[in-house]
């Protein structure tokens, strides 16, 4: 809690949640691995931002669009796909030609013609100051003390356990930490640990 004599301190990984006033500019950044680094920034206003802190506006030399279902950019207000464009756009996914083909694509949109974009599978919006809100996942992708979880793919593995007929992994307060459990039915009692180190041999740590 004590004060750090810092000018900036940079956020990021996570939805920012209000903070202790510091004397130093807070900024929001957002950006995913396939923008290196951050795509968008907002200075935090310590005063007023008690809620639903922006992501605010693209870094120089990028673009922010939000898209409906169809690649069209949507009018302000309302809520579509984050999408990027920039020089620091990634190429694509090393020897996945199906994934880089599905999330690096084209806008419809003429004003964009040529520039290839980034899905990033996050919903967002612009506020009526015009800076951007993240609101969300569009699939089963979340994000858990800054990892990126696939929850379709934990619950996958975990239905490969012998005796498991049903499961699904969510993310859930568990006190005042957020934390990944998994919810299922079996056909026989299942031992918690023996699951935990079957699902480990497939899964990352985290």
């Amino acid at each position: 809690n004590a004060e750090l004599a810092l000018d900036f301190v940079m956020m990021g990984g996570e939805k920012m949640l209000p903070v202790k006033k510091t004397s130093g500019k807070v900024i929001n950044g957002y950006g995913p691995t396939e923008f290196t680094v951050y795509s968008n920034y907002y200075i935090v206003n310590q005063d007023t931002d008690t809620g639903s802190i922006p992501i605010g506006r693209p870094v120089p030399n990028s673009y922010s669009l939000i898209c409906d279902q169809y690649g069209h950019p949507v009018p302000y207000g309302m809520t579509g796909e984050l999408c990027l464009a920039g020089e620091q756009i990634a190429d694509g996914y090393w020897k996945r030609p199906e994934l880089t083909e599905k999330v690096f694509s084209y806008i419809a949109d003429d004003n964009f013609n040529g520039q290839k974009f980034y899905h990033t599978g996050d919903l967002a919006r612009y506020n009526e100051d015009g800076n951007i809100e993240y609101l969300g996942r569009i699939d089963t992708q979340v994000k858990l003390r800054g990892f990126r979880i696939e929850l379709a793919e934990v619950d996958n593995v975990a239905s490969q356990f012998t005796g498991m007929k049903h499961v699904i992994a969510q993310v859930r307060k568990l006190g005042t930490a957020d934390s990944l459990v998994l919810y299922y039915s079996a056909d026989r009692q299942i031992d918690k640990d023996e699951l935990k180190a079957f699902v480990a041999k497939s899964l990352t740590d985290y």
